[in-house]
Protein backbone atom coordinates (compact mmCIF):
# COMPACT_ATOMS: atom_id res chain seq x y z
CA UNK A 1 0.00 0.00 0.00
CA UNK A 2 1.41 3.13 -0.80
CA UNK A 3 0.94 6.88 0.67
CA UNK A 4 -1.51 8.02 -1.57
CA UNK A 5 -3.82 9.14 0.98
CA UNK A 6 -1.57 11.05 2.74
CA UNK A 7 -0.57 13.28 -0.10
CA UNK A 8 -4.37 13.13 -1.28
CA UNK A 9 -5.61 14.75 2.34
CA UNK A 10 -3.40 17.28 2.50
CA UNK A 11 -4.94 20.56 1.70
CA UNK A 12 -1.68 21.87 -0.39
CA UNK A 13 -0.54 19.06 -2.03
CA UNK A 14 -2.08 19.59 -5.28
CA UNK A 15 0.49 22.67 -5.90
CA UNK A 16 3.22 20.88 -5.71
CA UNK A 17 2.05 18.12 -8.00
CA UNK A 18 3.15 17.55 -11.43
CA UNK A 19 0.00 15.60 -13.42
CA UNK A 20 0.92 13.90 -16.80
CA UNK A 21 0.38 11.24 -18.51
CA UNK A 22 1.51 9.56 -21.73
CA UNK A 23 -0.56 8.46 -24.94
CA UNK A 24 0.20 5.47 -27.17
CA UNK A 25 -0.91 3.69 -30.10
CA UNK A 26 0.13 0.56 -31.79
CA UNK A 27 3.05 0.51 -34.20
CA UNK A 28 0.75 -1.21 -37.44
CA UNK A 29 -2.77 -0.01 -37.96
CA UNK A 30 -3.53 -3.97 -38.42
CA UNK A 31 -1.81 -6.93 -38.06
CA UNK A 32 -1.30 -7.83 -41.57
CA UNK A 33 0.77 -5.13 -41.82
CA UNK A 34 2.43 -5.88 -38.54
CA UNK A 35 3.26 -8.85 -39.96
CA UNK A 36 4.67 -7.96 -43.28
CA UNK A 37 6.82 -4.84 -41.57
CA UNK A 38 8.18 -6.46 -38.50
CA UNK A 39 7.40 -10.89 -38.62
CA UNK A 40 9.90 -11.15 -35.71
CA UNK A 41 7.95 -9.01 -33.89
CA UNK A 42 5.30 -9.88 -34.89
CA UNK A 43 5.75 -13.31 -34.07
CA UNK A 44 5.96 -12.24 -30.03
CA UNK A 45 3.45 -10.17 -29.99
CA UNK A 46 1.39 -13.70 -31.26
CA UNK A 47 3.15 -15.81 -28.75
CA UNK A 48 1.98 -13.15 -25.88
CA UNK A 49 -1.71 -13.13 -26.63
CA UNK A 50 -2.06 -16.92 -27.33
CA UNK A 51 0.23 -18.04 -24.52
CA UNK A 52 -1.87 -15.43 -21.64
CA UNK A 53 -5.39 -15.04 -23.49
CA UNK A 54 -5.66 -17.78 -25.90
CA UNK A 55 -5.57 -18.09 -29.68
CA UNK A 56 -9.17 -16.54 -30.26
CA UNK A 57 -7.64 -13.09 -29.34
CA UNK A 58 -5.41 -12.90 -31.54
CA UNK A 59 -7.52 -9.82 -33.50
CA UNK A 60 -6.74 -7.04 -35.12
CA UNK A 61 -9.04 -5.70 -32.66
CA UNK A 62 -7.70 -6.85 -29.88
CA UNK A 63 -4.36 -5.85 -31.47
CA UNK A 64 -5.44 -2.01 -31.55
CA UNK A 65 -6.99 -1.62 -28.23
CA UNK A 66 -4.50 -3.42 -26.30
CA UNK A 67 -1.05 -3.37 -27.38
CA UNK A 68 -0.81 0.44 -26.60
CA UNK A 69 -0.79 -0.89 -22.59
CA UNK A 70 2.92 -2.30 -23.81
CA UNK A 71 5.63 -0.18 -24.25
CA UNK A 72 7.09 -3.17 -26.49
CA UNK A 73 4.40 -3.17 -28.95
CA UNK A 74 3.25 0.87 -28.99
CA UNK A 75 4.84 3.81 -29.79
CA UNK A 76 4.38 7.12 -27.91
CA UNK A 77 2.53 10.09 -30.01
CA UNK A 78 2.18 12.54 -26.89
CA UNK A 79 2.59 13.35 -23.35
CA UNK A 80 0.74 16.00 -21.56
CA UNK A 81 1.37 17.77 -17.72
CA UNK A 82 -0.36 19.87 -15.77
CA UNK A 83 0.39 22.33 -12.99
CA UNK A 84 -1.46 24.47 -10.14
CA UNK A 85 -1.40 27.46 -9.28
CA UNK A 86 -3.52 29.81 -6.51
CA UNK A 87 -5.12 32.66 -8.13
CA UNK A 88 -7.48 34.64 -5.80
CA UNK A 89 -7.82 31.33 -3.71
CA UNK A 90 -8.93 29.20 -6.72
CA UNK A 91 -6.80 26.63 -8.36
CA UNK A 92 -5.64 27.83 -12.08
CA UNK A 93 -4.72 24.88 -13.98
CA UNK A 94 -1.40 25.18 -16.16
CA UNK A 95 -1.88 22.67 -19.07
CA UNK A 96 0.45 21.57 -22.15
CA UNK A 97 0.27 18.82 -24.43
CA UNK A 98 3.81 17.77 -26.16
CA UNK A 99 3.32 16.25 -29.94
CA UNK A 100 6.06 15.27 -32.19
CA UNK A 101 6.94 13.50 -35.39
CA UNK A 102 9.24 10.91 -33.37
CA UNK A 103 9.17 9.30 -29.90
CA UNK A 104 12.48 10.70 -29.47
CA UNK A 105 11.53 14.23 -29.61
CA UNK A 106 8.58 13.55 -26.84
CA UNK A 107 10.66 12.35 -24.51
CA UNK A 108 13.88 14.58 -24.74
CA UNK A 109 11.33 17.52 -24.78
CA UNK A 110 9.36 15.98 -21.53
CA UNK A 111 13.10 15.16 -20.07
CA UNK A 112 13.60 18.96 -19.77
CA UNK A 113 9.98 19.09 -18.37
CA UNK A 114 11.21 16.59 -15.13
CA UNK A 115 14.86 18.44 -15.13
CA UNK A 116 12.95 21.54 -14.75
CA UNK A 117 10.75 20.92 -11.94
CA UNK A 118 13.90 18.25 -10.55
CA UNK A 119 15.61 22.02 -10.28
CA UNK A 120 13.21 23.32 -8.92
CA UNK A 121 13.61 20.93 -6.02
CA UNK A 122 17.43 21.30 -5.71
CA UNK A 123 17.19 25.22 -5.02
CA UNK A 124 15.85 24.48 -2.16
CA UNK A 125 16.72 22.81 1.92
CA UNK A 126 15.66 20.79 2.50
CA UNK A 127 15.44 19.51 -0.48
CA UNK A 128 11.87 19.30 -2.09
CA UNK A 129 10.85 16.91 -4.42
CA UNK A 130 7.25 16.94 -6.72
CA UNK A 131 4.34 14.44 -6.07
CA UNK A 132 3.75 12.82 -9.57
CA UNK A 133 -0.27 12.08 -10.34
CA UNK A 134 -1.88 10.22 -12.70
CA UNK A 135 -4.91 8.10 -13.68
CA UNK A 136 -2.51 4.67 -13.86
CA UNK A 137 0.78 6.14 -13.29
CA UNK A 138 2.55 2.83 -11.82
CA UNK A 139 1.07 0.46 -14.54
CA UNK A 140 1.20 2.32 -17.41
CA UNK A 141 3.02 5.63 -17.66
CA UNK A 142 5.89 5.30 -15.82
CA UNK A 143 6.35 2.26 -17.23
CA UNK A 144 6.05 3.13 -20.72
CA UNK A 145 8.18 6.38 -20.04
CA UNK A 146 11.15 4.17 -18.43
CA UNK A 147 11.33 1.22 -21.35
CA UNK A 148 11.20 4.04 -24.10
CA UNK A 149 13.92 6.15 -22.66
CA UNK A 150 16.16 3.20 -21.84
CA UNK A 151 15.56 2.12 -25.38
CA UNK A 152 16.66 5.76 -26.80
CA UNK A 153 19.30 7.29 -24.06
CA UNK A 154 21.08 4.63 -22.45
CA UNK A 155 23.98 5.70 -23.80
CA UNK A 156 23.49 9.15 -24.07
CA UNK A 157 25.90 11.36 -22.16
CA UNK A 158 24.37 13.78 -22.11
CA UNK A 159 20.85 12.61 -21.18
CA UNK A 160 20.18 11.34 -17.75
CA UNK A 161 16.92 9.85 -16.29
CA UNK A 162 15.40 12.58 -14.00
CA UNK A 163 16.03 12.69 -9.80
CA UNK A 164 11.99 12.18 -9.95
CA UNK A 165 11.73 9.24 -11.37
CA UNK A 166 14.81 7.42 -9.70
CA UNK A 167 13.31 8.08 -6.49
CA UNK A 168 10.15 7.16 -7.27
CA UNK A 169 11.85 4.32 -8.80
CA UNK A 170 14.05 3.13 -5.71
CA UNK A 171 11.20 4.18 -3.08
CA UNK A 172 9.44 1.25 -1.33
CA UNK A 173 5.76 1.28 -2.44
CA UNK A 174 4.33 2.93 0.45
CA UNK A 175 6.80 5.43 0.65
CA UNK A 176 6.70 6.78 -2.74
CA UNK A 177 6.09 10.35 -4.03
CA UNK A 178 2.95 9.08 -6.36
CA UNK A 179 -0.93 9.74 -6.60
CA UNK A 180 -2.29 6.67 -8.56
CA UNK A 181 -5.85 7.32 -9.29
CA UNK A 182 -6.62 4.03 -10.51
CA UNK A 183 -5.24 2.74 -7.12
CA UNK A 184 -6.31 5.36 -4.36
CA UNK A 185 -10.03 5.07 -5.92
CA UNK A 186 -10.08 1.38 -4.94
CA UNK A 187 -9.49 2.69 -1.75
CA UNK A 188 -7.31 0.08 -0.24
CA UNK A 189 -10.47 -2.23 -1.07
CA UNK A 190 -9.04 -5.84 -2.89
CA UNK A 191 -12.26 -5.55 -5.50
CA UNK A 192 -10.99 -4.53 -9.30
CA UNK A 193 -11.02 -1.18 -10.48
CA UNK A 194 -14.65 -0.49 -11.87
CA UNK A 195 -13.16 1.64 -15.03
CA UNK A 196 -12.59 5.34 -15.79
CA UNK A 197 -16.69 6.01 -16.61
CA UNK A 198 -17.53 4.70 -13.65
CA UNK A 199 -15.42 6.49 -11.84
CA UNK A 200 -15.85 10.22 -13.33
CA UNK A 201 -19.97 9.19 -12.97
CA UNK A 202 -19.75 8.60 -9.32
CA UNK A 203 -17.86 11.49 -8.18
CA UNK A 204 -19.31 13.85 -11.31
CA UNK A 205 -15.82 15.10 -12.78
CA UNK A 206 -16.91 17.47 -15.25
CA UNK A 207 -15.32 15.82 -19.05
CA UNK A 208 -14.98 17.46 -22.26
CA UNK A 209 -17.15 16.55 -25.35
CA UNK A 210 -16.64 14.17 -27.31
CA UNK A 211 -13.77 12.49 -26.53
CA UNK A 212 -12.22 8.87 -27.64
CA UNK A 213 -11.91 6.17 -25.25
CA UNK A 214 -8.42 4.55 -24.58
CA UNK A 215 -9.71 1.57 -26.08
CA UNK A 216 -10.78 4.03 -29.55
CA UNK A 217 -7.38 5.65 -29.95
CA UNK A 218 -5.52 3.51 -31.72
CA UNK A 219 -8.16 2.85 -34.45
CA UNK A 220 -8.89 6.29 -35.04
CA UNK A 221 -5.54 7.56 -34.70
CA UNK A 222 -4.63 4.80 -37.97
CA UNK A 223 -7.87 6.04 -39.60
CA UNK A 224 -7.56 9.44 -39.68
CA UNK A 225 -3.64 10.42 -39.70
CA UNK A 226 -2.62 10.41 -43.06
CA UNK A 227 -5.67 12.36 -44.01
CA UNK A 228 -5.64 14.48 -41.38
CA UNK A 229 -2.74 14.94 -38.89
CA UNK A 230 -3.86 18.12 -37.38
CA UNK A 231 -7.35 17.71 -36.37
CA UNK A 232 -6.41 13.79 -35.68
CA UNK A 233 -3.69 14.85 -32.92
CA UNK A 234 -6.19 17.48 -31.82
CA UNK A 235 -8.93 15.14 -30.65
CA UNK A 236 -6.35 12.60 -29.53
CA UNK A 237 -4.88 15.17 -26.99
CA UNK A 238 -8.22 16.48 -26.34
CA UNK A 239 -8.44 12.99 -25.01
CA UNK A 240 -5.28 13.39 -23.18
CA UNK A 241 -5.87 16.59 -21.63
CA UNK A 242 -9.53 15.58 -20.71
CA UNK A 243 -7.88 12.73 -18.75
CA UNK A 244 -5.12 15.20 -16.67
CA UNK A 245 -7.78 17.57 -15.59
CA UNK A 246 -9.68 14.77 -14.47
CA UNK A 247 -7.16 13.71 -12.48
CA UNK A 248 -6.81 17.11 -11.18
CA UNK A 249 -10.65 17.01 -10.10
CA UNK A 250 -10.25 13.88 -8.47
CA UNK A 251 -7.21 15.06 -6.29
CA UNK A 252 -9.23 18.61 -5.89
CA UNK A 253 -12.10 16.41 -4.51
CA UNK A 254 -10.00 14.60 -1.68
CA UNK A 255 -8.14 17.08 -0.27
CA UNK A 256 -10.80 18.96 1.29
CA UNK A 257 -12.32 16.09 2.42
Amino acid sequence: MNNGFDLLFNNVIIYDTLFWGVKTVTEHPNLTNFKLENEEKYNLWSEFVVKNFGVENLTDENYLKFAPLYPEFSKIIAIGYATIENKDNKINRNLKIISEKTEIEILKKFNDVLEYYDNIGKSTNPRFEFVMCGYNLINYDIPVYLKKYAKYFSDDQDTRLSYMMKSYLSSKPWNSNIIDINSVYTMNSSLPFVGFKAMVETFNLKQADNVLSFEETSKYYWENIEQDEKNTMKKINLQLGNQINTNIQFVNKFRTI
